[in-house]
């Protein structure tokens, strides 16, 4: 624990020369809201990828009939 702590305090000195002790405060920024299309686009994604392995295991795990 003390290395993650040492190797914290490191990169801690590191910034703090390099920004002059100001918070990263411009470096902050929201993050947009995801649409509708997409997120609507992402689960018929999902649906369709789970329907078509849904398929797969079907048609491989289906009993042969005997001709």
């Amino acid at each position: 624990m003390s290395l993650i702590n040492k190797m914290l305090q490191d990169l801690e000195q590191r910034n703090a020369s390099t920004t002059g002790n100001q918070p990263l405060a411009g470096e902050v920024r929201a993050v947009p809201v995801a649409s509708a299309s997409r997120v609507g686009m992402k689960v018929g994604l999902v649906l369709l990828t789970v329907l078509a392995a849904g398929g797969v295991i079907w048609l491989v795990m289906k009993p042969k009939t005997p001709e």
